[in-house]
């Protein structure tokens, strides 16, 4: 990685190996560099404070699964997306956001948010997503969604299964 603080980066700017300049992000179909260290800390995290994300591109949106049940998770999303989790939301762009979260954390300023937990997923509406899915078998987005509401109810031998054709279709290995 090299630091280049606040400033753009443009085409024909290259790194010391000549190599074009590029933002430290995963774009979508690349592997995640750092996943295993991500899963690591969210597993020993005693907060889980998510930013930036929808909570829809895998393999990053199931680490909030990863967090202990005990752990407190705030999410800051003007939108936020479904989850099976117990979650306070910070209904706000990311800046704000943080800066909200900072003056609850640091200062104990009471937080503009609210509590969300969606009620657990049956096999019913499992079924149903899984028929709306498989109307849709060459996306690979689709393969990840089944997988992922399969391990969402421990049925991982089944989520395994689609998680692969999902990397099929991406291509990884």
């Amino acid at each position: 990685m090299i630091e280049i603080g606040d400033k753009d980066i443009l085409i024909g700017d290259k790194a010391p190996n000549n190599s074009q300049l590029r933002p430290f992000v995963v774009w979508f179909g690349e592997k995640v560099p750092l996943m295993d260290k991500a899963i690591e800390t969210v597993h020993s995290a005693d907060i889980l404070l998510i930013v930036g994300t929808s909570l829809k591109v895998q393999p990053a949106a199931s680490l909030i699964n990863i967090a202990a049940n005990d752990v407190p998770i705030f999410l800051i999303d003007p939108k936020p997306q479904l989850t099976y989790r117990k979650v306070t939301v910070i209904p706000t762009k990311a800046s704000e956001g943080i800066e909200l979260f900072k003056a609850f954390l640091i200062e104990g300023k009471p937080l503009s948010a609210y509590e969300y937990e969606q009620a657990e997923e049956t096999d019913e509406i499992l079924l149903a997503c899984i028929r709306a899915i498989d109307s849709e078998p060459d996306n690979p987005e689709h393969w990840i969604q089944k997988s992922q509401r399969l391990g969402e109810l421990q049925r991982y031998d089944e989520a395994m299964i689609y998680q692969d054709e999902a990397m099929k279709l991406l291509k990884i290995n």
